[in-house]
């Protein structure tokens, strides 16, 4: 049987957020095709639930202090994950090995490839998971024109950084997984030779066996997703720029259902007149129109926290 080491920042619990539905639902499938998967990460935020056949392994502590990871030479996400801990837990896994599969799970966990040597007894192939094209993500961070100059000044560095590390990652994998064909060109123009495989996020909720869109449906492009990220804000941002005149001209309403910021929420509410602004809700059921549009990233049919 192919064994498995799935290195991840954190167990993906509790699955209110995008990134964690993709990387439990990732896991599972591959369990579910014959992989024994050993699973590490630091402790979630809710109790670990089961996956089937897959084996957890919760790393002690937790990520360090952002102040402390901000003059290391890796991007934030990247130095608050490679810890002590972490590097012994690595030490230990590998040599339970071994291994013909490791997973580096999103670019935070990108140090792990400083430490292959720890696996060249086995040689397992080494494939680079990623849940977005973040040299991309970090620049629109960094170009977004309602940042302050100090917040800008850090998101420039970070994203200087993020550019350097993720296609250092890439080149030093043997396969990079993601999440769109055009994610997979991006990271292929900057890692020529590494082999990639494009995993669109799919979809396991309930699904209607028919329905029909009558002059009563409500007229409405709802977008389902968690706004207390920098980079989701600055999306739903340029969206709304884009969409809310056409919109608002044509009868059409947009229902913006997610976890966003407080300030956030007022200052949208007051420049857009086709938007209307939920927050979090535990069922997106009733919020949705008869068609749904969804808002990139969207890896879920539920709003996240």
């Amino acid at each position: 049987m192919t064994r498995c080491l799935w290195l991840a920042r954190t167990l993906p619990f509790p699955l209110t957020a995008g990134d964690r539905i993709y990387t439990a639902k990732l896991a599972g499938a591959l369990a579910s095709a014959g992989v024994e998967i050993t699973f590490a990460g630091f402790a979630g935020d809710a109790p670990a639930q089961a996956i089937p056949g897959v084996t957890r392994h919760t790393v002690p502590g937790g990520p360090r202090g952002r102040l402390q990871a901000l003059a290391n030479p890796m991007p934030l996400v990247a130095a608050r994950h490679d810890t002590p801990a972490y590097r012994a837990a690595l030490r230990d896994l590998a040599a339970q090995g071994p291994w013909q599969v490791v997973v580096v799970d999103q670019y935070g966990m990108g140090w792990v490839l400083r430490h292959r040597h720890l696996f060249e007894a086995g040689r397992p192939a080494f494939v680079f998971v990623t849940h977005d094209h973040e040299e991309s993500v970090t620049k629109m961070q960094w170009q977004d024109a309602t940042a302050s100059l100090g917040k800008r000044l850090y998101l420039g560095q970070n994203y200087v950084k993020t550019r350097w590390f993720e296609r250092w990652i890439a080149r030093r994998s043997d396969l990079v997984t993601t999440i769109t064909q055009h994610d997979a060109e991006l990271f292929g123009a900057n890692a020529p030779g590494v082999a990639m495989l494009p995993l669109v996020p799919g979809y396991d909720g309930v699904r209607v066996a028919s329905r029909e869109i009558t002059a009563e449906t409500p007229r409405a492009v709802v977008l389902f997703g968690s706004y207390r990220w920098s980079a989701k804000q600055a999306n739903l941002r340029i969206f709304l720029e884009h969409a809310d005149p056409v919109l608002s001209r044509a009868g059409i309403e947009i229902r913006v259902v997610g976890d966003m910021p407080d300030d956030l929420r007022q200052q949208l509410e007051g420049r857009y007149k086709a938007a209307r602004f939920t927050g979090f809700v535990d069922d997106p059921a009733p919020h949705r129109p008869a068609r749904v549009w969804p808002c990139w990233p969207s890896r879920s049919a539920a709003a996240s926290r």
